[in-house]
Protein backbone atom coordinates (compact mmCIF):
# COMPACT_ATOMS: atom_id res chain seq x y z
CA UNK A 1 0.00 0.00 0.00
CA UNK A 2 1.28 3.42 -0.39
CA UNK A 3 0.04 4.95 2.73
CA UNK A 4 2.04 3.14 5.77
CA UNK A 5 -1.30 3.34 8.19
CA UNK A 6 -3.25 0.96 5.90
CA UNK A 7 -0.17 -1.54 6.32
CA UNK A 8 -0.25 -0.88 10.41
CA UNK A 9 -3.99 -1.38 10.25
CA UNK A 10 -3.13 -4.90 8.03
CA UNK A 11 -0.67 -5.94 10.30
CA UNK A 12 -3.50 -5.93 13.08
CA UNK A 13 -5.88 -7.30 11.28
CA UNK A 14 -3.04 -10.15 10.13
CA UNK A 15 -3.13 -11.75 14.10
CA UNK A 16 -6.83 -12.30 14.14
CA UNK A 17 -7.56 -14.23 11.01
CA UNK A 18 -10.61 -15.95 10.28
CA UNK A 19 -10.59 -19.87 10.03
CA UNK A 20 -11.11 -19.73 6.19
CA UNK A 21 -7.96 -16.92 5.66
CA UNK A 22 -5.69 -19.55 7.62
CA UNK A 23 -6.42 -22.04 5.90
CA UNK A 24 -5.36 -20.52 2.49
CA UNK A 25 -2.24 -18.86 4.20
CA UNK A 26 -1.09 -22.60 5.40
CA UNK A 27 -1.89 -23.70 1.80
CA UNK A 28 0.30 -21.20 0.19
CA UNK A 29 3.38 -21.61 2.54
CA UNK A 30 3.35 -25.86 2.98
CA UNK A 31 5.33 -25.88 -0.57
CA UNK A 32 6.34 -22.55 -0.88
CA UNK A 33 7.31 -21.18 2.80
CA UNK A 34 7.77 -17.44 3.00
CA UNK A 35 7.75 -14.81 5.70
CA UNK A 36 4.41 -12.51 4.58
CA UNK A 37 5.65 -9.19 4.00
CA UNK A 38 3.90 -5.21 4.25
CA UNK A 39 5.82 -3.25 1.11
CA UNK A 40 4.74 0.69 1.45
CA UNK A 41 5.21 1.63 -2.04
CA UNK A 42 3.97 3.16 -5.51
CA UNK A 43 1.78 0.64 -7.78
CA UNK A 44 3.30 2.23 -10.62
CA UNK A 45 6.86 1.76 -9.30
CA UNK A 46 7.13 -1.89 -7.51
CA UNK A 47 10.46 -2.02 -5.65
CA UNK A 48 10.31 -5.96 -7.34
CA UNK A 49 12.65 -7.74 -9.60
CA UNK A 50 11.25 -8.40 -13.07
CA UNK A 51 9.24 -12.25 -13.10
CA UNK A 52 8.35 -12.12 -9.47
CA UNK A 53 5.14 -13.53 -8.81
CA UNK A 54 2.56 -16.01 -10.19
CA UNK A 55 0.12 -14.05 -8.90
CA UNK A 56 -0.97 -10.15 -8.50
CA UNK A 57 -4.52 -9.64 -6.43
CA UNK A 58 -5.85 -6.08 -5.96
CA UNK A 59 -8.69 -5.35 -4.46
CA UNK A 60 -10.29 -1.74 -5.08
CA UNK A 61 -6.76 0.07 -5.22
CA UNK A 62 -6.50 0.66 -8.81
CA UNK A 63 -8.91 3.62 -9.17
CA UNK A 64 -6.54 5.52 -6.83
CA UNK A 65 -3.58 5.20 -9.89
CA UNK A 66 -2.62 8.25 -11.95
CA UNK A 67 -2.04 6.35 -14.93
CA UNK A 68 -3.40 2.83 -16.05
CA UNK A 69 -1.15 2.26 -18.67
CA UNK A 70 2.18 3.01 -16.69
CA UNK A 71 0.21 0.56 -13.75
CA UNK A 72 -0.85 -2.56 -16.02
CA UNK A 73 2.97 -1.96 -17.35
CA UNK A 74 4.36 -2.46 -13.96
CA UNK A 75 2.60 -5.01 -12.65
CA UNK A 76 3.31 -7.10 -16.29
CA UNK A 77 6.62 -6.65 -15.54
CA UNK A 78 6.89 -8.23 -12.30
CA UNK A 79 4.76 -11.04 -13.29
CA UNK A 80 6.19 -14.34 -14.10
CA UNK A 81 5.33 -15.78 -17.67
CA UNK A 82 2.02 -17.78 -16.97
CA UNK A 83 0.96 -15.91 -14.07
CA UNK A 84 -2.43 -14.13 -13.50
CA UNK A 85 -3.48 -10.54 -12.41
CA UNK A 86 -6.74 -10.47 -10.78
CA UNK A 87 -8.41 -7.17 -9.36
CA UNK A 88 -11.56 -5.24 -8.59
CA UNK A 89 -12.14 -1.47 -8.94
CA UNK A 90 -14.53 1.13 -9.54
CA UNK A 91 -16.10 1.57 -12.98
CA UNK A 92 -17.53 5.09 -14.48
CA UNK A 93 -21.11 5.04 -13.22
CA UNK A 94 -19.59 4.38 -9.86
CA UNK A 95 -21.33 7.74 -7.40
CA UNK A 96 -23.49 8.64 -10.57
CA UNK A 97 -26.55 10.48 -8.69
CA UNK A 98 -23.90 12.35 -6.60
CA UNK A 99 -22.30 13.52 -9.98
CA UNK A 100 -25.37 14.36 -11.55
CA UNK A 101 -26.31 16.41 -8.55
CA UNK A 102 -23.07 18.28 -8.55
CA UNK A 103 -23.03 18.76 -12.70
CA UNK A 104 -26.72 20.84 -12.05
CA UNK A 105 -25.14 23.35 -10.07
CA UNK A 106 -21.48 23.72 -10.29
CA UNK A 107 -19.16 23.46 -13.18
CA UNK A 108 -16.64 22.63 -11.32
CA UNK A 109 -15.46 18.73 -10.91
CA UNK A 110 -16.84 17.58 -7.15
CA UNK A 111 -16.28 13.86 -7.66
CA UNK A 112 -14.07 11.46 -8.50
CA UNK A 113 -13.45 10.08 -12.16
CA UNK A 114 -13.62 6.43 -12.44
CA UNK A 115 -12.52 4.51 -15.47
CA UNK A 116 -14.96 2.42 -18.23
CA UNK A 117 -14.17 -0.75 -18.04
CA UNK A 118 -13.64 -1.22 -22.18
CA UNK A 119 -11.05 1.19 -21.44
CA UNK A 120 -9.21 -1.03 -18.60
CA UNK A 121 -9.35 -4.08 -20.87
CA UNK A 122 -8.08 -1.88 -23.82
CA UNK A 123 -4.93 -0.71 -21.75
CA UNK A 124 -4.60 -4.26 -19.89
CA UNK A 125 -3.80 -5.77 -23.85
CA UNK A 126 -1.60 -2.44 -24.56
CA UNK A 127 0.56 -2.96 -22.17
CA UNK A 128 0.89 -7.19 -22.74
CA UNK A 129 -1.67 -8.96 -20.78
CA UNK A 130 -3.25 -11.84 -22.73
CA UNK A 131 -7.05 -13.00 -22.85
CA UNK A 132 -8.03 -10.39 -20.33
CA UNK A 133 -11.60 -11.04 -19.16
CA UNK A 134 -13.70 -7.89 -17.93
CA UNK A 135 -17.42 -8.39 -15.77
CA UNK A 136 -19.07 -5.80 -13.35
CA UNK A 137 -22.08 -5.77 -11.45
CA UNK A 138 -23.85 -2.10 -9.63
CA UNK A 139 -24.06 -2.09 -6.02
CA UNK A 140 -26.36 0.63 -4.54
CA UNK A 141 -25.98 1.43 -1.18
CA UNK A 142 -29.20 2.96 0.59
CA UNK A 143 -28.99 6.01 2.78
CA UNK A 144 -31.10 7.73 5.15
CA UNK A 145 -30.03 11.34 4.39
CA UNK A 146 -27.66 12.59 1.92
CA UNK A 147 -24.99 14.26 4.55
CA UNK A 148 -24.73 10.44 5.39
CA UNK A 149 -22.89 9.91 2.46
CA UNK A 150 -20.64 12.63 1.96
CA UNK A 151 -19.41 11.62 5.80
CA UNK A 152 -19.00 8.09 4.54
CA UNK A 153 -17.41 9.04 1.66
CA UNK A 154 -14.63 11.36 3.90
CA UNK A 155 -14.21 8.63 6.36
CA UNK A 156 -12.97 6.17 4.36
CA UNK A 157 -10.69 8.17 2.24
CA UNK A 158 -12.60 9.03 -0.60
CA UNK A 159 -13.04 12.51 -1.26
CA UNK A 160 -12.36 14.76 -4.11
CA UNK A 161 -8.48 14.10 -5.18
CA UNK A 162 -9.13 15.42 -8.80
CA UNK A 163 -6.07 18.03 -9.84
CA UNK A 164 -8.49 20.24 -11.56
CA UNK A 165 -11.04 20.32 -7.98
CA UNK A 166 -11.65 23.43 -6.86
CA UNK A 167 -10.28 24.81 -4.17
CA UNK A 168 -11.52 27.33 -1.32
CA UNK A 169 -14.17 26.47 1.19
CA UNK A 170 -17.42 25.47 0.10
CA UNK A 171 -20.28 28.24 0.01
CA UNK A 172 -22.93 26.89 1.72
CA UNK A 173 -25.30 27.32 -0.54
CA UNK A 174 -23.89 25.70 -3.25
CA UNK A 175 -23.89 22.19 -1.19
CA UNK A 176 -27.41 22.92 -0.12
CA UNK A 177 -28.18 23.57 -4.19
CA UNK A 178 -26.70 20.62 -4.18
CA UNK A 179 -28.37 18.11 -1.74
CA UNK A 180 -31.54 19.70 -3.24
CA UNK A 181 -30.93 17.73 -6.90
CA UNK A 182 -29.92 14.67 -4.91
CA UNK A 183 -33.60 14.37 -3.67
CA UNK A 184 -34.67 13.55 -7.33
CA UNK A 185 -33.39 10.09 -6.58
CA UNK A 186 -35.09 9.42 -3.63
CA UNK A 187 -36.43 5.92 -3.42
CA UNK A 188 -40.25 4.76 -2.49
CA UNK A 189 -38.93 3.81 0.59
CA UNK A 190 -37.72 7.47 1.18
CA UNK A 191 -33.87 6.58 1.25
CA UNK A 192 -31.54 7.82 -0.87
CA UNK A 193 -29.06 5.23 -3.17
CA UNK A 194 -25.63 5.90 -4.22
CA UNK A 195 -24.41 3.49 -7.02
CA UNK A 196 -20.97 1.83 -6.53
CA UNK A 197 -20.05 -0.04 -10.61
CA UNK A 198 -17.52 -2.52 -9.11
CA UNK A 199 -15.64 -4.02 -12.02
CA UNK A 200 -13.57 -7.56 -12.34
CA UNK A 201 -10.83 -7.97 -14.41
CA UNK A 202 -8.13 -11.36 -14.60
CA UNK A 203 -5.89 -11.91 -17.37
CA UNK A 204 -2.42 -13.63 -17.71
CA UNK A 205 1.73 -12.75 -18.74
CA UNK A 206 3.50 -13.81 -21.01
CA UNK A 207 3.16 -17.21 -22.62
CA UNK A 208 5.11 -20.12 -20.85
CA UNK A 209 6.50 -21.24 -23.44
CA UNK A 210 9.00 -18.29 -23.23
CA UNK A 211 11.10 -19.53 -20.21
CA UNK A 212 11.74 -23.57 -20.63
CA UNK A 213 11.86 -25.77 -17.56
CA UNK A 214 9.96 -23.23 -15.44
CA UNK A 215 7.16 -24.82 -13.11
CA UNK A 216 3.79 -25.11 -14.50
CA UNK A 217 2.43 -21.46 -13.02
CA UNK A 218 -1.22 -22.75 -14.10
CA UNK A 219 -0.71 -26.14 -11.97
CA UNK A 220 -0.16 -23.79 -9.02
CA UNK A 221 -3.48 -21.48 -9.61
CA UNK A 222 -5.27 -24.77 -10.17
CA UNK A 223 -4.03 -25.95 -7.17
CA UNK A 224 -5.32 -22.43 -5.38
CA UNK A 225 -8.45 -22.50 -7.01
CA UNK A 226 -9.51 -26.21 -6.03
CA UNK A 227 -8.34 -25.81 -2.04
CA UNK A 228 -10.30 -22.53 -2.05
CA UNK A 229 -13.46 -24.38 -3.97
CA UNK A 230 -12.68 -27.07 -0.60
CA UNK A 231 -13.17 -24.80 2.02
Amino acid sequence: DIAWKMLEYAKKKQKTQTKWQQKIKNSLQKNHPATMRFICADAEFLPFQANHFDLVFSNLALQWTASNSALFSELHRIIRPGGCLLYSTFGSDTLTELRQSWQAVSPDLHVNQFVDLHDLGDAMLQAGWRDPVMDSERISMQYQNIMDLLRDLRHIGAGNHLRSRARGLMPPARLQAMLREYQRFQTPEETFPATYEVVYGHAWGRDLNLLQGQPHQHDKLQAIKVMIQQT
